[in-house]
């Protein structure tokens, strides 16, 4: 008697079966529009441009690490929004979006903003304990952001955000050359330190299967 052979399962996640019988990844759209990176981005712009134009009103809600020890908390995220002149916030607006919209096309807006706290309070408070020069910037936000993305590769949950061939190459490039920035004169790397391990630990909580 015949038996027909049985049918392989299909496997679970991004993957489909293509016509030679193999198992391929499926194309991964995003899911989400980066609605948040836009608020976010929106709200830098016009803050460092009100500091820019009003001095002492940076002077108020830097990042004064004397200031944040003696109880003003605020200035962990005022200090965060303002920027140390226009080139610098065009370069952290740039890079904010370019990494920001992409995460978050795949992990929704309201995650993004976890990792975006979590990853602005390391970034200030490390300013805060271990320096004693004033910072502004998202660049500590941004490099939570950049750390989230390694996060989710390790992790299971969003495989859009996985890295492979090219795409992988291109990352660590940019990866390696913002950790060489961050030896620069002038910028924090106690900041951008800050930002990326916690970033990095908040994605990989999140990235973890429900």
């Amino acid at each position: 008697m015949y038996r027909q052979p049985p049918v392989p399962p299909q496997p679970s996640g991004p993957m489909t079966r293509a016509p030679d019988g193999s198992f391929v990844f499926q194309n991964l759209e995003p899911k989400h529009r980066p609605k948040a990176t836009w608020a976010l981005t929106f709200t830098i712009v016009v803050a460092s441009v009100l500091g820019e134009e009003f001095p002492a009103l940076k002077e108020q809600f830097d990042i004064l690490p004397s200031a944040v020890r003696a109880g003003e908390w605020w200035r962990l995220v005022t200090g965060a929004l303002l920027h140390g002149g226009y080139l610098h916030l065009a370069a952290n607006a740039y890079f904010g979006w370019s990494i920001g919209a992409r995460v978050e096309r795949y992990i929704g807006a309201w995650r993004l903003l976890v990792i975006t706290a979590v990853a602005m309070l390391a970034s200030g408070l490390a300013v805060t304990f271990f320096s004693e020069i004033p910072a502004v910037g998202f660049s500590g936000v941004l490099y939570g952001w950049l750390a989230s993305w390694l996060a989710f590769h390790l992790t299971p949950r969003f495989p859009g955000l996985r890295l492979s061939g090219p795409q992988r190459s291109a990352y660590l490039q940019l990866l390696g050359a913002n950790l060489l920035l961050s030896l620069l004169p002038g910028i924090s790397l106690l900041a951008h330190a800050g930002g990326f391990v916690a970033g990095f630990a908040a994605a990989y909580v999140l990235g973890q299967k429900r």
